[in-house]
């Protein structure tokens, strides 16, 4: 639930002396939101360092937040930064690094009403502000074109979700009312990664978006899902199982790694009448324990199940009933904005309410 300080935050300018009433009412709530648009906009330095130090001492913290914030005009004026010139950053002392995705929950719903634009998922914040969800357009290193919906685990998958709470990272795009998905997971996890399987070699990918891969290295876990992402077994469309791994993605000698091993996870399938097995990883065929059976059924048959694949290759279901896809559209992907201003504007005042990463 949003806080009342974090309520009138939210509905002021969002100016310096905004922030510092915001520090002095909610000091813990203040300094989560100064964090998290620093890393959205980009904006480096030795006093968010030492913000985060202190915000991680918990909310005994409070008192030492507020005089730190208080004695910090540079911090104060971080908030104005980001939502006006990163080439300021230098004045203040701070420095302009790489952007990233603003992390946003809501509530997912779908869109039929555009003409040309039917079947969008779409995002309903805590405050009421809806956002298109769409697939963002990023050139994939070494080829002429851009997003290939196949290779990854698309936005518009987040149908599936319908009526449910979801967490996403997502970029601005040139519509104030759109986001361009990263990545995606259901409920409010802090720690998460999406995206689609792919054996290169002896490595086994989780490719989230044609600019970012991430190496899956606990080696139960590789074992397990290796031969869902076998390119060379099933349709060949260049991209295998889609999932949504619970944990944290961690940045080790230049590379992004999961190491965990979670107990549950969504995958994406395919349920095909007369058909004893699941269709998965674009044209693999897998057996499957437990109850897959969806409230409603699409004429594609796509499902999220959410369980986990045992030592025999069999799908494990962790839970009872899967989520029915309704029919995909294609995407050929919509350019996204990495101006810090854009990404600072979306970033929530407050976080969603911390929770189990759940099938609920």
């Amino acid at each position: 639930m949003i806080s009342p300080a974090a309520t009138a935050f939210a509905a002021s300018s969002r100016s310096a002396a905004e922030l510092a009433k915001f520090f002095a009412a909610a000091p813990t709530e203040a300094a989560d939101y100064t964090l998290r648009l620093a890393k959205s906009a980009g904006l480096q330095g030795p006093v968010f360092s030492q913000l985060q130090s202190l915000f991680e001492q918990g909310p005994a913290s409070g008192d030492a937040l507020k005089q730190f914030a208080t004695s910090q005009q540079a911090l104060l004026s971080a908030v104005e930064l980001a939502q006006t010139q990163a080439a300021r950053a230098a004045t203040l002392g701070f420095t302009a690094g790489p952007v990233a995705p603003v992390t946003i929950t809501g509530r997912i719903g779908i869109s039929t009403a555009a003409p040309g634009n039917t079947d969008r998922p779409l995002l309903t914040t805590a405050d009421g502000t809806t956002y298109e969800l769409v697939s963002p357009a990023i050139k994939q290193e070494g080829t002429g074109h851009l997003y290939v919906q196949h290779r990854y685990l698309e936005a518009n998958c987040l149908k599936a979700f319908q009526g449910m709470t979801v967490t996403l990272r997502a970029f601005a795009t040139a519509s104030p009312t759109q986001l361009a998905v990263q990545s995606f997971a259901p409920g409010t996890p802090k720690d998460f990664v999406s995206g689609r399987l792919a054996l290169l070699g002896d490595k086994l990918i989780l490719r989230v978006l044609p600019d970012q891969d991430v190496e899956i290295t606990n080696p139960t876990l590789k074992a397990r899902l290796s031969p869902f992402g076998d390119l060379g077994v099933g349709n060949q469309v260049g991209g295998r199982l889609g999932i949504i791994l619970p944990g944290a993605v961690k940045e080790q000698n230049g590379k992004l790694v999961y190491d965990e091993l979670p107990e549950n996870y969504w995958m994406l399938a395919k349920q095909t009448p007369g058909n004893p097995q699941l269709e998965m990883a674009h044209g693999q065929r897998h057996s499957y324990q437990g109850d897959v059976s969806a409230p409603q059924k699409y004429a594609d048959q796509r499902i999220f199940v959410f369980g986990h694949i045992d030592d025999a290759g069999n799908v494990v279901c962790g839970r009872q009933g899967a989520l029915p896809m309704p029919p995909a559209i294609f995407e050929d992907g919509t350019p996204h904005v990495t101006d810090p201003t854009a990404l600072a504007k979306l970033v929530p005042v407050q976080t969603a309410d911390a929770s189990d990463f759940s099938a609920t």
